[in-house]
């Protein structure tokens, strides 16, 4: 991105990278996630001080958009009763990452995926203010996929959708 560009905020469309050849091709560090994102939503930040970008490891696997439907159909998240200010968006949201990263822990330990080619999921628990062009305060949560870029993921359904500049505003994430 030039420097115009982020100083007057004029977006570019940002096309999803191709697909890797190999595993090792899949994996991604931190600062190019948060580059993708400050691209999307110049708004989001991230420093040693704080920020409302939070990234937990220094590199995180793409996954294709078929292994995050498989993972979603095998999580029970979804089936639990929803309890206002007990049990809600943001629990559901935490929830689904963290079962995240036990599913892909559990296939590495059963030898089903191989550890030196595998990272966490570049998957973060979400709040905005805006989700698919409507107003709300909600939780859910976001995954960058290689096959088809940033998606969201509505922890409560399993339902998946495309994010877009227009249509979403996160405020806060945390991988």
């Amino acid at each position: 991105m030039s420097f115009w560009t982020r100083l007057f905020g004029i977006k570019e469309k940002v096309e999803p990278e191709p697909e890797p050849d190999g595993p090792g091709e899949s994996i991604v560090s931190y600062s190019d996630l948060y580059e993708e994102l400050w691209d999307i939503w110049p708004y989001l930040y991230f420093n040693e001080m704080g920020g409302n970008l939070w990234f937990g490891d220094n590199e995180y696997y793409l996954p294709r958009i078929d292994d995050v439907r498989k993972f979603l159909r095998q999580d029970a998240t979804d089936n639990d009763r929803y309890i206002s200010n007990i049990r809600d968006c943001e629990d559901f949201g935490l929830k689904v990452v963290s079962h995240c990263r036990d599913y892909v822990a559990k296939q590495v330990i059963a030898g089903r995926i191989d550890k030196a080619s595998m990272r966490a999921w570049a998957m973060a628990e979400t709040w905005g203010t805006m989700w698919e062009g409507q107003l709300t305060k909600h939780a859910l949560c976001i995954c960058r996929t290689r096959d088809k870029g940033w998606i969201g993921i509505k922890a409560q359904s399993d339902g998946i959708w495309f994010v877009s500049y227009e249509k979403d505003k996160p405020y806060f994430m945390k991988f």
